[in-house]
């Protein structure tokens, strides 16, 4: 009896230890997500605005050739129509659920032990990123 008392109390030691290190992998991942979907953000807010500053380059080189077939400098330096108007801010993050007052800031704890980075080529850039979804254009 005390043997199998023992080992029923080593069982459910075990069992605790099992609980508890999946608990920790449970955040882990959620922690993971949520990183992950704030990258996802960003990239996408930052090929959002990298197509606006490409179609800008084009309008200025249509202008630029526009205004050398007509006779005219392009380094005069008369353009009037610039602006210099500041970018937008970044659109704001999705709150998960374990931020679910308005008194906590959008900051993300950083981790300490990795480090996530991506890196991708300009061809990738217009291929986006599908999350394993096909993607209609």
């Amino acid at each position: 009896v005390a043997k199998l008392e023992g080992e029923l109390a080593l069982q459910k030691s075990f069992s605790e230890e099992v609980k508890k290190s999946q608990s920790e992998l449970d955040e882990f991942l959620q922690d993971l997500d949520e990183d992950v979907e704030g990258m996802q953000s960003t990239i996408y807010y930052l090929q959002q605005e990298l197509r606006k500053a490409k179609d800008t380059l084009a309008a200025y080189e249509q202008e630029r050739k526009a205004g050398t077939a007509n006779g005219k400098s392009a380094c005069n330096g008369d353009s009037g129509s610039e602006t210099h108007a500041s970018p937008p801010p970044p659109p704001p993050r999705r709150r998960t659920s374990s931020e679910d007052s308005d008194d906590l800031p959008l900051i993300k704890k950083v981790r300490r032990d990795s480090e996530l980075s991506v890196h991708y080529s300009d061809e990738e850039v217009g291929g986006g990123l599908t999350n394993g979804e096909s993607s209609a254009k």
